[in-house]
């Protein structure tokens, strides 16, 4: 599941006069869609996004209202598509997409299936009995027990 993992893409665009804002990223699910709007446009150089797909950052519902951890879920469990913009301003220009990434995790098994990768990109606190993830644990966080 990609809840509390990130969306990362590139992007850009041969002008940047008369840019105009819209929902950039929009997941649609079965039922539902979530949308998020950057607080920036591209540049005429490639602009980097990281997107994390977490409630409380401005993820929003189709109705504008503010996306919860339960409908931001619900859109990643049946993911129908996504959509990243790439017309950000009236007239005629050239844009760009790259290096799309939908980060995800899954909850290990009983026994591995693999052998263990050589290195951890991501951590998470999950729950002990269905192994929900509850956050992220980000490099240099302290836990106390």
């Amino acid at each position: 599941m990609a809840y509390g993992n990130n969306i990362r893409f590139d992007l850009q665009q041969s002008e940047t006069s008369d840019q105009f804002n819209s929902r950039d990223v929009v997941i649609q699910g079965e039922n539902d869609i979530i949308w998020f709007d950057t607080p920036n446009n591209p540049g005429i150089t490639w602009t980097s996004y990281t997107i994390p797909i977490v409630d409380g950052v401005g993820w929003r519902r189709s109705n504008n209202d503010l996306a919860s951890e339960a409908n931001i879920r619900s859109v990643l469990s049946s993911i129908r598509n996504i959509r990243i913009r790439g017309e950000f301003r009236s007239g005629t220009d050239m844009g760009g997409l790259d290096n799309v990434v939908l980060e995800s995790s899954c909850v290990p098994t009983a026994s591995p299936v693999a052998a263990p990768p050589e290195s951890i990109d991501n951590l998470f606190f999950v729950t002990a009995d269905d192994g929900a993830i509850i956050r992220p644990i980000v490099n240099g966080q302290t836990l106390a027990l």
